[in-house]
């Protein structure tokens, strides 16, 4: 009868009233929630965990001799999740005459460019140096654009989006190169026409880390 009728379309429409809210309030915690992602959360500390590889070598080299020594930085050499950040090589040498006449002698040391993807023209590199009394060669070229071992604030709207640019493969492996020129220099009655030197090559490696600010 009619009286049925209104009680039920009365009970429809309060139903519709209550899913009409339901969903106006879901539409308006949604559109919250999208808009914190796109004006709020988006300003990120990538901090780096720090990790190093090193080769060395030793050799004896004479008078006016050149020689360039090779490491080879693998892929497959790295920890799971980390890139390399940098190189740093240190030529080290010391007078083997033991002569206190005998001056120590000249080293020159040079890192050319080789096929290894690296920052090869950042400012901050030292791709040459020399020494004439002993003390320690370094020698410096970054790999991975933008990593200076310090952290550094980004902004995107998750994790994943700010990491990228750090999880990039490929930088700073390869051939490293060193090329060492030895100069001796004695007094008349000395014949010092060799000298030890050793090369080390630290390979520095990071896993990019990310939190909200």
């Amino acid at each position: 009868d009619d009286r049925t009728s209104n009680i039920t379309m009365g009970v429809v429409l309060a139903l519709v009233v209550v899913v009409l809210a339901y969903t106006t309030v879901d539409l308006a915690n949604l559109n919250e929630e999208v808009r914190g992602l796109v004006e709020g959360e988006n300003n990120w500390d990538v901090s780096f965990e720090l990790q190093s590889m090193t080769f060395q070598e030793t050799i004896v080299m004479t008078d006016g001799e050149q020689r360039q020594l090779d490491f080879d930085v693998d892929q497959s050499d790295l920890p799971e999740g980390f890139r390399v950040g940098h190189i740093l090589a240190t030529v080290s040498y010391g007078e083997t005459s033991g002569l206190p006449a005998d001056p120590a002698d000249s080293v020159a040391a040079n890192v050319p460019q080789t096929d290894m993807q690296a920052q090869w023209n950042d400012d901050n590199n030292t791709l040459s140096g020399s020494s004439n009394d002993a003390t320690d060669i370094e020698l410096l070229l970054r790999t991975h654009p933008g990593f200076t071992g310090q952290p550094v604030n980004a902004t995107g709207l998750n994790e994943y989006q700010v990491l990228q640019p750090w999880l990039v493969e490929g930088f700073g492996t390869g051939t490293f190169s060193v090329v060492l020129e030895l100069n001796t220099q004695s007094p008349p009655f000395l014949n010092d026409g060799d000298e030890e030197i050793t090369v080390v090559v630290e390979v520095l490696m990071f896993k990019p880390l990310a939190s909200t600010a």
